[in-house]
Order: C-alpha cells, then sequence, then structure tokens
C-alpha cells in the first residue's frame, strides 16, 4: 500500500445524521470496469477517495450498525459530505 502525506483536504466527510464523525467507515470506490478499492475514515469521519488504474466514479459508504449509501458521483466539489442514517432493525 502506498500512502502519500500532503497539504490537500479529505475527499469524503462521513458523519451520522447529528453530524458527528463516523469514524471506521470503509469508502469503496468503483469505476467504469474495476471496482473494490477501499479507504476507513479516519476519527474525524475523512477520507481520500480511493485511487485505481481507473479514475473513481463512484463511491460507497459502509458502517456496521448504518444503512449503506452507494452509487456517490466523485465529480461532485470536495469534499463530499455524506450522512448516514441509523440501519433499520440494527443492522
Amino acid at each position: 500500500m502506498l500512502l502519500f502525506a500532503g497539504c490537500s483536504g479529505p475527499d469524503v466527510i462521513v458523519t451520522d445524521q447529528s453530524g458527528k464523525p463516523v469514524e471506521g467507515a470503509q469508502v469503496t470506490g468503483t469505476s467504469l470496469s474495476i471496482g473494490g478499492q477501499f479507504t476507513m475514515t479516519n476519527a474525524n469521519g475523512e477520507a481520500q477517495i480511493p485511487r485505481s488504474a481507473q479514475q473513481t466514479k463512484w463511491l460507497a459508504i459502509t458502517k456496521a450498525g448504518y444503512t449503506s449509501v452507494e452509487r456517490i458521483d466523485t465529480g461532485q466539489p470536495k469534499p463530499i459530505v455524506v450522512k448516514l442514517a441509523p440501519a433499520k432493525n440494527g443492522n
């Protein structure tokens, strides 16, 4: 795994419905034919868009205890703020 340290801000910020950061949410990227590259949010709910050989077009955000959000367009202005709702029935 190659990590880059720099001054750029996060591409994605994941919060709960009250605006509190969600740590440990999986941010999975998908391109036109490649999927499965992922990263995790930090303690501030921040993550970079996973990179692959092709440009990442969409994101999916998942975390146990929350309803997943899929097909998030990466073409929108950054940071992309995603609010996760609690999962129904505790799933």
